[in-house]
């Protein structure tokens, strides 16, 4: 029997619990990013500075609530740290990876609802340290004290809980900055800085990454969010391309 505890099922649940905490509710993009999908008129919604890539690991194994094991750079071309780590450190958009400590599927179904207080969220470049990420796996345990340790090596580290989480990133929205272009040329932006990085540096291949997005009504001045599912594409074929891109944006 397949497990119910798996990344995509966490993300879906703990992302809504996240949001319900933010006090802010969802709005849907089309393909087109021109209409509305789901209880909001995107045409009202700016674009403010607050954009993540939120990285969810299901845990390998551990004890329900108190302890897990988790695979890193475990994606086909073991490439999926570094480049989160490069985007993070290149200012583009924030990263961070959310660890729920649930173990089993009864664990999970008694504490729908709840999982958030089980998560402990950890910045990408916190994990990077000195290890070697290129084409390696590697590991990591996190307990609920909120410490982590990537395998392999021999110190601890702590992160932020996830009430602090919560605190940092509710300040972050309330004083972030509203842009004056459409979502659209924001959700393009975004991307198109981050296919750039990845061609500068010769990180080739395309990837799905989860893009959380916020706006700012403009007449009730209400927080929404997005979610959404890109594809990150670099190709050496495409090189020419993006770099014309590059250009005409900086200019």
């Amino acid at each position: 029997m397949r497990r119910l505890v798996n990344e995509k099922t966490l993300e879906l649940n703990i992302t809504h619990e996240l949001m319900n905490r933010l006090g802010v509710r969802i709005f849907g993009l089309t393909p087109n990013y021109d209409e509305p999908l789901i209880g909001a008129d995107i045409e009202y919604f700016s674009p403010i500075g607050t954009k993540y890539i939120i990285q969810f690991k299901a845990a390998k194994k551990g004890t329900d609530g108190q302890h897990g094991w988790f695979n890193l750079n475990n994606n086909p071309k073991k490439d999926q740290h570094e480049i989160l780590d490069m985007i993070a450190q290149a200012g583009i958009i924030e990263a961070r990876y959310l660890f729920p400590l649930v173990i089993s599927d009864a664990f999970l179904l008694r504490n729908f609802g709840r999982l958030l207080a089980y998560t402990v969220p950890i910045e990408a470049e916190r994990i990077t340290g000195s290890h070697n990420w290129k084409e390696t796996q590697h590991s990591i345990e996190v307990w609920n004290n909120n410490t982590f340790q990537v395998h392999s090596t021999e110190s601890f580290d702590e992160t932020d809980s996830i009430e602090i989480f919560l605190s940092k990133l509710t300040q972050e929205i309330q004083s972030s900055e509203l842009y004056d272009i459409s979502f659209h040329e924001y959700v393009e932006m975004t991307v198109r800085k981050i296919e750039n990085l990845l061609i500068e540096k010769e990180i080739w291949g395309d990837r799905e990454h989860t893009f959380i997005f916020f706006g700012r009504h403009k007449e009730t001045n209400e927080v929404g969010f997005c979610q959404i599912p890109i594809w990150i594409q670099s190709s050496k074929e495409n090189m020419d391309k993006k770099q014309r891109q590059l250009e005409d944006f900086n200019t």
